[in-house]
């Protein structure tokens, strides 16, 4: 009644139906148990009175914290839990927990007072750490002390390796965010060849991460944590204004003028300022829209149809291109192609590697091809790492290839040879991209 949130009773009964769902689809799914740090001393100076105000104030900034599919219960007390029904791995719970403990730890205005409480929090994970609701709420609670060992206002799991792992994830966190105050950020570059004449037609600009410390981190082991972090947003301004600021700088050399695309993630496509965003970049780099090429995932476009075509035809009406990138992972509905303005399907790699031995893969490209054709859509092969493949794709009359084959991606200052090495015939390419 105090908070508005589920009990301690109906907690058990939604836990354990998370455990049957997890077991029933092979997912894992997620148990934290919160405790609140200073509370007693609030209610024991102030009343019981101010520790129902803060208890209010408190389970409405952890409810703010979790997804649509988060559930989260008061048990009693300063006691909570939260499920989380679905996890891709156990550092999901851990992002979870630290952006509880950031909401709960700034400070509360109560009664005249500012009071400052925190949050020490277990995480029990199915299956590792339990498949009964029982065993997970025993090992959550478990390691909630364990946490408060180690200093409050902490999380910890119950398993030491997951802590291991959620510790490493908390560093690689931290040290993104200063990489990107001290400039190690880059972007490489990409070429895509025009299938029948060989030739360099665009570029596609790719983030890279040059550390002093790991070298050049790959794209894999942080783009998803810039993602997770709510970073991408800042971080994919930056890759669209300094992929501007390129085209613009190449044109004013007096260099032939190339598309360059840029992938624009989930996040920044559903920011509410995203196509003002585009538009003040574009005015302040003065980079021709023609040039300046959008990659959008399909999940992207089919989680928001009606949002995404509003947000396409905004696009296009700045002059930019739009690409769909990954194109036939699983979503793939046709239907789609016939309401979004896009100018360029990009098939997935996953067809691409199997072209050559795969009948059905080669069916499914061609078929591709043809429909895109009839749309008077360009299609990109991207990913071509093998002779073959490229053979195989230019006979089909794909547009574009995009690959190792072709070039590997390389800093801005080398884009110059990319052409040189184009005019001399495949052969060279190979070289070049060595």
């Amino acid at each position: 009644a105090l908070t508005g949130l589920p009990n301690r009773a109906y907690f058990g009964e939604r836990l354990g139906e998370a455990i049957s769902l997890a077991q029933r689809h092979g997912h894992t799914c997620g148990l934290m148990f919160i405790d609140l740090d200073r509370f007693k001393i609030v209610n024991d100076s102030l009343g019981h009175q101010a520790g129902d105000v803060l208890l209010q104030q408190i389970s409405g900034r952890i409810q703010a914290c979790l997804r649509e599919s988060d559930l989260l219960f008061r048990m009693g007390g300063d006691e909570f839990t939260i499920i989380l029904p679905q996890i891709a791995s156990p550092e999901d719970a851990a992002f979870v927990a630290r952006r509880v403990q950031e909401a709960v730890s700034a400070p509360v205005s109560v009664h005249e007072h500012e009071l400052a409480v925190g949050a020490t929090i277990g995480i029990a994970v199915y299956p590792g750490d339990g498949d009964s609701a029982e065993a997970l709420l025993k090992n959550a609670d478990a390691a909630m002390y364990s946490a408060k060992e180690n200093g409050r206002g902490s999380h910890a799991f119950y398993r030491s390796e997951m802590n291991q792992r959620a510790s490493q994830r908390l560093n690689l966190e931290v040290a993104l965010k200063k990489a990107f105050r001290d400039g190690e950020f880059t972007l490489y570059y990409q070429p895509r060849l025009d299938a029948a004449t060989q030739g360099v037609v665009a570029l596609e600009a790719l983030l890279r991460w040059i550390s002093p410390s790991r070298g050049v981190v790959p794209p894999g082991e942080f783009i998803g944590v810039l993602e997770d972090t709510g970073m991408m947003t800042i971080v994919g301004e930056w890759v669209l204004r300094s992929a501007c600021a390129q085209v613009r700088r190449w044109r004013d050399e007096g260099m032939a003028p190339l598309r360059v695309s840029v992938n624009v993630s989930s996040l920044q496509f559903q920011c509410a300022g995203f196509v003002a965003m585009v538009q003040r970049v574009l005015r302040e780099t003065e980079a021709p829209p023609g040039l300046i090429e959008l990659e959008l995932t399909e999940s992207l476009l089919i989680a928001n149809a009606e949002q995404a075509s509003v947000t396409i035809k905004a696009l296009k009406a700045l002059g930019l291109r739009i690409s769909i990138d990954d194109f036939g992972t699983g979503y793939s509905s046709l239907n789609y192609l016939r309401h979004f303005a896009v100018d360029y399907l990009k098939i997935d790699r996953s067809f691409v590697t199997h072209i050559a031995s795969n009948e059905r893969d080669r069916a499914v490209v061609v078929a591709i091809i043809e429909l895109a054709k009839a749309l008077d859509i360009t299609v990109v092969a991207e990913g071509v790492e093998t002779e073959a493949q490229a053979a195989l794709f230019t006979s089909a009359h794909c547009h574009e290839l995009q690959g190792f084959q072709c070039f590997k991606p390389l800093p801005a200052e080398l884009r110059q040879p990319y052409l040189a090495q184009t005019a001399q015939g495949p052969g060279a390419r190979r070289d070049a991209g060595s």
